[in-house]
């Protein structure tokens, strides 16, 4: 008596569609973290330079812990992941330009900004959306 023939695993079977829309989803993703790699380097390289200027870079963690939570800069979950901390201010050198305030103010929107253009400080508010 012949043996019957033992049942074959079927694969998974997909068409082309589907490949091309799973390929998208996972390019957006990718290409989301990517800009977000490379806006958590901008700030990190900007705080660097903050660093070598003076300690003027003041995070989230050196706040007293007393401070209502309400008034503490945030960063999105996916940002503090790839290594950023939020900043609530920023103290940028006597010399510094009007371009690099800008720059900062795009980097740290979180932050309050103290900056000096002429021969007195002003205080930047970041502009929020």
């Amino acid at each position: 008596m012949a043996e019957p023939n033992p049942p074959r695993r079927q694969w998974y079977q997909f068409g082309l569609r589907t490949l091309f829309v799973a390929v998208t989803i996972i390019a957006v993703a990718f290409g989301w973290i990517m800009q977000e790699m490379k806006h958590v380097q901008q700030r990190n390289e900007y705080r660097d330079w903050l660093f070598r200027a003076g300690p003027s870079f003041y995070s989230y963690d050196a706040l007293p812990p007393v401070t209502p939570l309400s008034t503490k800069p945030r960063i999105s979950f996916w940002r503090r992941l790839l290594g950023d901390a939020a900043a609530w201010r920023l103290n940028l050198p006597r010399d510094a330009s009007l371009a690099e305030t800008q720059r900062a103010r795009e980097l740290f929107p979180e932050a309050e900004i103290y900056g000096r253009f002429s021969q007195e400080p002003e205080l930047i508010r970041p502009t929020r959306p």
